[in-house]
């Protein structure tokens, strides 16, 4: 079954409310970084994300990834996806230096997302755990590594 599937630069994501494709568990997989790298997987959030990731390589324009959708669509699982897409391309960047600042910094994000999480959740009569919060999440890069 096919989650996704896009018009252009936008992402559809169908059947969010199935379990998560099972791209998300093997991202680590040099192949399937690779064939992501060169959108051979078909449409994909992390393939959505990896273009907005090689814009900011590129020193383009900042660049930016909008989620809408219905209460209980999965958009706050898509944030977490991201998050640790870009994670893990920031890392494979940092992997030649001798310290390692992306650990702490990935430690971070993900622990103020949790806490947001904890606090801004209520039941509503489509999700018993829905966002009751707009969230912007801001990251930034230097040399394509997450700082901050």
């Amino acid at each position: 079954e096919h989650f996704y599937t896009d018009m252009g630069r936008v992402l559809v994501a169908l059947n969010s409310m199935k379990a998560t494709h099972p791209l998300h568990a093997s991202i680590a997989t040099g192949a399937t970084s690779t064939a992501l790298t060169k959108g051979l997987l078909g449409p994909h959030l992390y393939v959505t994300v990896r273009h907005a990731y090689d814009g900011v390589l590129k020193g383009s324009a900042d660049q930016s990834i909008v989620l809408t959708g219905v209460s209980g669509s999965g958009k706050s699982r898509a944030v977490r996806d991201i998050v640790q897409y870009l994670c893990h391309c920031s890392a494979k960047e940092a992997s030649h230096m001798p310290t390692r600042p992306i650990d702490t910094m990935a430690a971070k994000i993900r622990g103020a997302l949790t806490i947001l999480e904890a606090f801004g959740h209520a039941p509503t009569q489509l999700n018993p755990n829905a966002s009751r919060f707009g969230l912007v999440l801001g990251v930034q890069f230097q040399q394509g590594i997450l700082c901050g």
